[in-house]
């Protein structure tokens, strides 16, 4: 395990919502960052940031290995679409192959959509039990 001194968090998603947050919370702290983005024109969203900053696409594997050269965690969010399971099972598939010790996932599906699933198996079963 790395000292935390020489460890830099790989934050995905940086001009998203919870990225750019995140981003402004690490560096708060004096926490190394580097800060990827999908296209270069992005970049104006980040605004002044002392993070180092990699453009990078989830579906160009070498660009996401250059992301990762010399990370230890990471922040991932991918854009929501069909190809968000893929590129994410393929982003900590390279990440482990990095060396990546900690991967953080922010969820894109909502409990609530899950809990109305649930909820509804519940009743049926709870309507078809016996007493």
């Amino acid at each position: 395990m790395s000292d935390s001194s020489d460890q830099v968090v790989l934050v995905t998603g940086a001009t998203g919502n919870t990225g750019l947050a995140l981003l402004r919370r690490l560096e708060d702290r004096e926490v190394a960052v580097r800060a990827m983005v999908r296209r270069e024109s992005d970049l104006a969203r980040l605004g002044p940031t002392s993070a180092s900053v990699v453009v990078a696409d989830f579906d160009d594997a070498r660009s996401i290995q250059a992301a990762l050269r010399g990370i230890s965690r990471v922040y991932l969010v991918t854009p929501s679409s069909a190809e968000a399971e893929t590129q994410q099972v393929r982003f900590a598939e390279q990440a482990a192959a990095a060396g990546v010790e900690h991967l953080v996932k922010l969820s894109q599906r909502s409990v609530l959509q899950f809990a109305r699933d649930y909820a509804s198996a519940f009743r049926s079963e709870a309507s078809t039990s016996t007493s």
